[in-house]
């Protein structure tokens, strides 16, 4: 089976649209990830909003 796929105004328009929304933004190579090191799991396996120093 072969998909045929029409042109159509509508969808061009929209297209340009979004793409209009990223104009002068500078284009980006690459992908980054931060890791939030604010959020520890304990020995039991529970989430601590911080890290302990040992102080306590």
């Amino acid at each position: 089976m072969k998909l045929k796929f029409k042109k159509q105004a509508y969808q061009t328009s929209a297209v340009e649209a979004v793409a209009d929304c990223f104009a002068g933004q500078p284009k980006f190579t690459g992908i980054e990830y931060r890791i939030d090191p604010a959020r520890t799991e304990d020995a039991r396996g529970q989430v601590m909003a911080y890290a302990p120093t040992g102080d306590a």
